[in-house]
């Protein structure tokens, strides 16, 4: 059966991918995939079964220097079986080249380095031979795995690859009598149903599938792309109380731990206060290892090890952080972050784990989530939109909540002076609202608000912060300033650069944007921005600007600048609004016109002319 339909961002949007589009497709591209085979198989006994094979063409220089002229295979020989089965070039002439002894070779996975408990895992690395443009790599092996090593048979597979792919087959084997649940995101299709001896035998065929797009800022996590999501764990419940049941969720401490906890609770009365800084040190004082629980069969470490071991995968630190909060009196549980297009509440996706975080309450304030990774500068459900936080409770049920996608509002405003010595002075407040909203930054030390300015204006022009307002909605603080030698010069001519939150607009750091998009367009989140400032310079100085005022409203928002004199001051004005995370296609060009008036550097300046 050929795909129906790709949404995929990074494929081209049609119901039918012709093959004339897909030979275009295949000459832009460094290589290609003529098959690719993924099955699995979950045998009677309980172990299980995972085959791949490709054929794989070379077709630039490019692609056997730099891309794909190795492969890497890794898995956890405590638990699995390693079978490289063929392992053949196809030389442009015909030529076939078998790999020889020293092109398979096991090293321990980088994620594992400085990681003693899991230097048990291996990772093959099978160097292609006798490459050239034209070559073919014929590559297969299959992971055996042992009963008990995965809580089920599951797979979280993108249809789509970097390079076209002319077949792709995904098979999955099942014993007769045991039930498996498949989703497919982002196209319709149903698996040929077949059976081979005891086996239920569930197939999809796809041709001819364009590539993943290079294009920036696609929506994150391939997130449209074509997606297949199974399991033979069809109750959910089941498979996250198997999961919750491990000793690591016991979370106990040792000794040391509760001492240095005690301590802490006696030093910080204010309970988020405190929450903060025991994220703070599991963050900083615990190195994390980026190791997918897929490698360690989704088991975990207790909280004690972690500790004296002074490491940990995301998860085993989101439980040590759930134990040490426990301990200080908070309550807390470990969450699982998930993508909400693809969360189901009547299956556990254990392969479709982005992060694991750490849910806090607080009596009578708004559940806290905690990153183990890095210090959040705001709560992760308002910068983490379109993702299910699947928290992990003590019965072995679950509870999901939903993040939404929250308009960003931010301005900055002051009365600034510049004075015949060239010097600034003034006043600027600014406020911070929805997901640029850096409360817990804040909470720790407000003095930081000083290095989320720029342009004309920076931390070091600033005094003493007077925090107003510091609440989950909403930030406000201002900033008495002073800035020597504020103007810059320029012959006769005096600059003074507008001063800009980096909160804003300014952290996507989008500069240049080219002229059409075949994806859509992602940025942090949808925002009003504005910019209002009054200042009042010298009589030597001449406004040289224009007066100027603009005025654009479109299908991706609103820009308005505004620079005029009025009682004797300069008047600025500047405002940007972006009405939608992401843009379609048809809507870029909208867009861009808005972002290339915010970033025009005529824009983003007053030029004065000294008498």
């Amino acid at each position: 059966m050929s795909m129906k339909k790709i949404f995929c961002p990074l494929a081209i949007l049609a119901l039918l991918i012709t093959s004339q589009a897909f030979s275009q497709d295949e000459k832009n591209s460094d290589a290609v995939y003529l098959s690719l085979v993924k099955e699995y198989t979950l045998n009677p006994d309980g172990s299980m079964i995972y085959h791949f094979s490709k054929e794989q063409k070379l077709l630039t220089y490019r692609s056997f220097n730099s891309l794909y002229g190795e492969t890497f295979v890794i898995y956890n020989p405590q638990y699995q079986k390693l079978t490289i089965n063929k392992a053949v070039t196809t030389m442009a002439d015909g030529k076939q080249v078998k790999g020889p002894a020293n092109a398979f070779n096991e090293v321990l996975p980088g994620f594992a380095s400085n990681a003693p408990e899991f230097n048990m895992l291996r990772e093959m690395v099978i160097t292609h031979t006798a490459l050239e443009r034209n070559a073919v790599i014929s590559l297969d092996y299959t992971i055996r795995s042992e009963k008990g090593f995965y809580p089920a048979l599951s797979g979280n597979e993108m249809i789509s690859e970097y390079e076209p792919v002319k077949s792709l087959t995904i098979r999955i084997r099942v014993p007769e009598q045991q039930k498996l649940s498949y989703n497919l995101f982002n196209f319709k299709s149903e698996p040929i149903k077949s059976t081979e001896g005891n086996f239920n035998v569930f197939t999809w065929n796809f041709k001819n599938i364009p590539a993943i797009s290079p294009e920036e800022n696609q929506p994150g996590g391939y997130e449209t792309c074509p997606r297949l999501v199974f399991t033979t764990g069809t109750d959910a419940t089941a498979a996250w109380s198997s999961f919750i049941a491990q000793p690591a969720f016991k979370y106990t401490v040792s000794a040391d731990m509760k001492q240095m906890i005690d301590k802490m609770v006696v030093d910080t009365k204010d309970k988020s206060s405190l929450a903060l800084k025991i994220q703070e040190k599991v963050v900083n004082e615990l190195n994390i290892n980026w190791i997918p629980l897929r490698y360690t069969g989704f088991r975990l470490r207790t909280p004690e090890q972690v500790w004296m071991g002074n490491y940990g995968t995301l998860a085993e630190k989101a439980v040590l952080l759930t134990a040490l909060l426990r301990q200080a009196g908070i309550s807390a549980w470990p969450a699982a972050v998930q993508n909400a297009s693809r969360y189901q509440e009547k299956t556990a996706d254990l392969y479709g784990i982005e992060d694991i975080i750490v849910k806090a309450v607080i009596p009578g304030a708004e559940p806290m989530w905690l990153s183990v990774s890095s210090i959040n500068s705001k709560d992760l459900s308002h910068s983490l939109p379109g993702k299910v936080f699947v928290t992990l409770n003590d019965d072995g049920t679950v509870t999901g909540t939903r993040t939404d996608m929250q308009e960003a509002v931010i301005s900055l405003s002051g009365n600034l002076f510049i004075n015949d010595q060239n010097t600034l002075t003034g006043e600027l407040t600014a406020s911070l609202a929805g997901p640029v909203n850096p409360v817990y930054t804040l909470k720790r030390d407000n003095e930081k608000a000083r290095k989320w300015f720029s342009g004309g204006i920076n931390g070091e022009d600033l005094g003493e912060a007077k925090l107003s307002q510091a609440a989950p909605e909403v930030a406000k603080f201002t900033y008495q300033l002073k800035k020597e030698n504020a103007l810059k010069k320029d012959t006769m001519l005096r600059r003074f650069t507008l001063p800009v939150l980096t909160n804003g607009v300014e952290s996507w750091g989008i500069k240049r944007l080219p002229s059409y998009r075949n994806t859509p367009f992602e940025v942090g989140f949808p925002v009003s921005e504005s910019l209002s400032l009054t200042l009042s310079v010298p009589d030597n100085l001449l406004l040289f600007s224009p007066e100027d005022e603009i005025s654009l409203s479109n299908a991706a928002g609103t820009f308005v600048y505004e620079l005029k004199k009025e009682a004797g001051k300069i008047v600025i004005k500047k405002e940007i609004t972006i009405r939608k995370r992401t843009m379609d296609p048809a809507v870029y060009g909208a867009f861009k016109v808005l972002m290339d008036n915010w970033n025009d550097p005529r824009l983003q300046e007053v030029i004065f002319l000294a008498k």
